[in-house]
């Protein structure tokens, strides 16, 4: 019986539509142009058979133009070809006993005669998808990366126009979180599915996936979603735990439905930075798989807005002017309190008659003290509001890493609560009783503020000594409160030229670093004189608040402050789970670092978490900058600190993925298969592999052939074209015409 086939005329050259129009307009141009150019005076009979002639040539060449063919389309048999795709990923191969893998092989050898009459072709599948022209054995078969991407196997395998259908002989742990349904969307052929873990099926809890946002903002709520699968727990009951370097955040009970389970959190991140979290499931005695009960995870915190608090003694031109800076600012949410009546004054005058609210003590510095970056005491004494009960929670929120601001004035700076022995210890500068004689409380003679050596190095102080910076031009201050000793790790930044104390020049600006936070003293109230002077002697308007901004970023530790710049992320190169470390440092003139030395320490726990640890040596390049590439020994979080001969140093954390994704989806997911199968047309195979209902599965196709018979290539038509030119050259020279 022959196949059927039918006949067809086309152009093998279709210029489209717009130049065949083109082409026609100029045939009938050339035609009128023929006949136009023809003698009036010749007998119409001649001039038409002339102008006919002309038309058949122009007519034969847009034929050859064209180049017309018959084309011929017959519908063939077409056998069907099975794509077999053999799952590779971990979880076949170190999962069951005899792990999956080895049954799958074994399967495909022990069809492999009946399989031969199906046209395989073999795919090996995890992340990636090879094809081998036979299935390997399983010393042969190559590493596999960490997860399995069966759509992505899928779609390579249908990419061929010759596979009819698909044999899926895998565990169903596809660790992307693609939907069957979704799948089956893209497959265009039926889907056979295989399940290898019927004879291994354990009592597991596994933490599935952990769903949360890359990027957060500190102190805002960020939603964190805990997925379990579970097996052989139906209707259980666990809990699930956010935890944090150990300590644990939030706890929620949930119940498994259909094997799975979701716990919803709400974190706030405490500062800018990599955040590494950890979701934990407790152990049961009946889990068989307890390395699946954890799960890491890293957001990457920045800072959207700080939040200042700021506390004033009394309204003041250098309180108004700061605070004109910050409400300007759009970055700053700023909370400001002035203080116009003490204890003592509302304890003997009474309240009657007064619009003032109360000082919310309580409020501020018990439940909300937390979420502020920055406190200002500016001009303040705590003790005049009942603050200075509180100063132990404030001396723990700069130790835990807030910032604290005292700025200088005849009431803040000698204030009890600041210069006791049990606060001092945080601030920069230690400074006389409020009752010691005035020679040691204050020199108010004006004066220019000089900077020391370390202000011409230091992040908060750099940028005001170049040109159009607030200590360029050294404007004049009005009085300097005296400083009693300097903390031995304090930095002095700013002295007086002239006043002296016992350890040397009077100090006017002074910082220090305690534990996670940083305290910053400025021992006057007449900083505001810049905001007007700076600009009267052509300086730029803006010189006063790009201080405060600079000191909010330096106090509020802001990573692009950090001179020694360092960041950690996978290595695009790497099917390894290696990690490209990037640093960039600058040097003492804020320059970048040629040639300086650098110390890397990286720690990590390893699966008996068992801390470990391992240094590094390596040097900047000409540019001051560092890429290198390690592998990690370990999956979970690890620790990268990174230091320079200079005294510079960062330190960031990630979290290894090595054999964590396979990890969590070693259990196998029948469901999954059953779905996957049903929505494509295809067989679900339980247990062992049926090639009789595969091969009536498969059906041979069809496949239409197309023949083209060119036309335009007849030594006719050429000879055709030949002699109309020539009879109608003879009719010219008959009739006269050139």
């Amino acid at each position: 019986m022959t196949a059927p086939q039918t006949w067809q005329l086309v152009a093998l050259n279709n210029p489209g539509p717009l130049w065949f129009a083109l082409l026609v307009v100029v045939a009938l141009g050339a035609l009128l142009w023929t006949w136009r150019s023809l003698d009036p005076g010749m007998p119409l009979r001649v001039r038409l058979l002339i102008t006919a002639l002309r038309a058949l040539v122009l007519g034969l060449a847009t034929v050859l133009l064209l180049q017309p063919a018959l084309r011929r389309r017959q519908t063939v048999p077409q056998p069907g070809n099975l794509a077999v795709l053999i799952d590779i990923s971990p979880s076949m191969r170190e999962a069951g006993s005899p792990p999956r893998l080895e049954r799958a092989l074994s399967l495909l050898a022990q069809h492999r005669d009946a399989l031969t009459a199906q046209h395989p072709q073999y795919f090996l599948f995890h992340t990636d998808t090879t094809p081998v022209p036979q299935p390997p054995a399983p010393a042969d078969i190559p590493p596999p990366k960490d997860g399995t991407d069966i759509a992505q196997a899928i779609a390579l395998a249908t990419a061929d126009p010759d596979i009819t259908a698909i044999l899926l002989l895998s565990d169903g742990a596809d660790t992307t979180g693609t939907a069957p349904e979704h799948i089956a969307k893209t497959a265009r052929v039926p889907v056979n599915t295989l399940l290898l873990a019927h004879d291994d099926a354990k009592a597991d809890i596994a933490i599935a996936r952990v769903r949360v946002d890359p990027f957060a903002f500190t102190r805002t709520p960020t939603p964190v979603q805990v997925e379990l699968t579970s097996q052989g727990f139906q209707g259980a009951q666990t809990s699930v735990s956010l935890l944090e370097d150990g300590v644990v955040l939030q706890t929620r009970d949930v119940a498994f439905e259909d094997g799975r389970a979701r716990a919803e959190f709400s974190v706030f991140p405490p500062k800018p930075g990599p955040w590494v979290l950890t979701a934990q499931v407790p152990v049961s005695p009946d889990d068989t798989r307890p390395d699946n009960n954890t799960q890491h995870i890293a957001i990457q915190v920045v800072r959207d807005r700080y939040r200042v608090l700021h506390l004033s003694g009394l309204p003041s031109w250098d309180q108004r002017f700061l605070r004109d800076a910050f409400t300007a600012w759009p970055r700053v949410d700023l909370v400001s309190f002035y203080v116009l009546r003490n204890r003592l004054q509302a304890t003997s005058q009474g309240t009657s008659g007064l619009s003032l609210i109360p000082f919310p003590t309580r409020e501020l510095f018990e439940q909300h003290l937390h979420e502020f970056d920055v406190l200002f005491f500016h001009d303040f004494d705590p003790q005049e509001v009942g603050i200075d009960t509180w100063m132990p929670q404030i001396k723990q929120f700069v130790q835990h890493g807030g910032a604290l601001v005292v700025l200088g004035g005849p009431n803040g700076l000698n204030a009890p609560a600041l210069v006791s022995s049990a606060f001092a210890d945080v601030l920069p500068l230690q400074m006389p009783p409020a009752d010691a004689p005035p020679e040691r409380l204050f020199d108010a003679r004006p004066f220019r503020p000089a900077p020391t050596p370390a202000a011409k190095h230091h992040p908060l102080t750099r940028p005001g000594l170049q040109r159009g910076g607030i200590w360029h031009t050294a404007p004049t201050l009005e009085g300097i409160a005296m400083a009693q000793a300097t903390h031995p790790e304090a930095q002095v930044l700013l002295a007086h030229p002239f006043a002296r104390t016992s350890d040397g020049p009077a100090p006017l600006l002074a910082v220090l670093a305690v534990e996670r936070g940083r305290t910053m003293m400025l021992a006057t109230d007449s900083l505001w004189l810049t905001r007007f002077a700076i600009p009267m002697d052509g300086g730029p308007a803006g010189a006063f608040a790009d201080f405060w901004k600079n000191a909010v970023a330096w106090l509020t530790q802001d990573p692009e402050m950090n001179p020694l710049q360092l960041s950690v992320a996978p290595d695009p190169q790497s099917d390894v789970h290696a990690v490209a470390i990037s640093v960039s440092l600058r040097n003492a003139q804020w320059q970048p670092d040629p040639r300086a030395p650098l110390t890397i320490d990286i720690s990590w726990r390893d699966d008996a978490q068992e801390p470990q640890q391992q240094q590094l040596s390596a040097h900047t390049d000409n540019n001051g900058q560092l890429s290198m590439r390690w592998l990690p020994q370990a999956s979970g979080p690890h620790e990268i600190a990174v230091s320079a001969a200079n005294g510079r140093s960062n330190t960031t954390r990630f979290i290894s993925e090595l054999g964590m994704v396979e990890r969590q989806h070693r259990s196998p997911r029948p469901a999954f298969l059953q779905r996957l199968a049903e929505r494509t047309g295809g067989i679900a195979f339980d247990d062992d592999l049926n090639v009789d209902r595969l091969a009536q599965h498969n059906r041979a196709g069809v496949r239409d052939q197309i023949t083209d018979v060119p036309l335009w290539s007849h030594p006719a038509l050429f000879a055709a074209l030949f002699l109309l030119l020539l009879l109608e050259w003879y009719l010219r020279r008959r009739s006269g015409i050139d």
